[in-house]
């Protein structure tokens, strides 16, 4: 009998640094321009989500309609999937959403609010339609910030 392989949705930093011969900052730069997609690996993480509407020009306001938990890999937003491979790590209040909406990070904790990804875990990376198929990187680590360590 013919056993199926799992499809493999993410690869480590490392990996995509060694098979394609990028630096950090190489992959940064990818990040920033959106050819390459930073996610981090996230449970029962809690969320505002909600619609961005322009009041007037140039200033928006935010419209919260709900919370959620996440669970799985969630997307960074391109600067700071920058931020976070520049300097080895980030704290983030905000994921990557569809056009018009947001996705605010709660975090479990009132006085540290926000989510910290470092290079030094475990957090991943998604292949852009820019990457090759055959390999796409994983690298980071999430933890809410003023929770335990890994």
């Amino acid at each position: 009998m013919r056993s199926s392989t799992a499809h493999k949705r993410f690869f480590s930093i490392d990996d995509i640094g060694e098979r394609f011969g990028l630096t950090l900052i190489d992959m940064g730069v990818l990040a920033a321009e959106q050819q390459l997609r930073l996610s981090v690996p996230v449970v029962a993480l809690p969320v505002e989500v909600g619609e961005i509407e322009e009041i007037d020009e140039g200033q928006c306001c935010s419209i919260p309609t709900g919370h959620r938990y996440l669970n799985g890999l969630v997307d960074l937003l391109p600067h700071d999937g920058w931020i976070a491979l520049r300097n080895g790590s980030a704290v983030i209040d905000h994921l990557d959403a569809e056009p018009g909406h947001y996705v605010r990070i709660v975090g479990r904790d009132p006085d540290h609010p926000g989510l910290e990804v470092n290079r030094s875990c475990r957090a991943r990376c998604r292949r852009s339609s820019s990457m090759p198929r055959r390999r796409r990187p994983r690298c980071w680590k999430r933890r809410s910030v003023g929770r335990s360590r890994c």
